[in-house]
């Protein structure tokens, strides 16, 4: 169990193969939005969102902890933990000062 401190204390990840990673992740579920199946795209979601808590944070963050929120508030029926890693989401969003994320978190 992640408090919410220990959450966006979270080690930065400076590993290029996992910052690769998770810019595939994010491509892959953007992607999925345009023509995949609701279930297989909450299942890339919740597998992008393992490799960010396993391997650390990166700029990819925190539309990675959006994206989980809403699976865990539309999919799993969770809006608690929902609302809690969105909260995370925006906060990881100013540790890694990308500003030009924020719409798409808001829309989130």
């Amino acid at each position: 169990d992640l408090s919410d401190s220990k959450l966006i204390n979270m080690k930065e990840s400076t590993n290029q193969v996992h910052i690769d990673a998770m810019k595939f992740w994010s491509q892959l579920v953007f992607i999925s939005y345009q023509s995949l199946s609701r279930p297989l795209i909450h299942y890339f979601i919740c597998q992008w969102a393992q490799c960010n808590l396993t391997d650390g944070f990166c700029v990819y963050s925190p539309t990675c902890l959006a994206s989980f929120s809403c699976t865990l508030t539309n999919w799993i029926q969770n809006p608690q933990q929902g609302y809690r890693i969105g909260k995370m989401a925006v906060k990881t969003m100013h540790r890694f000062n990308v500003v030009a994320e924020s719409a798409s978190l808001v829309y989130m």
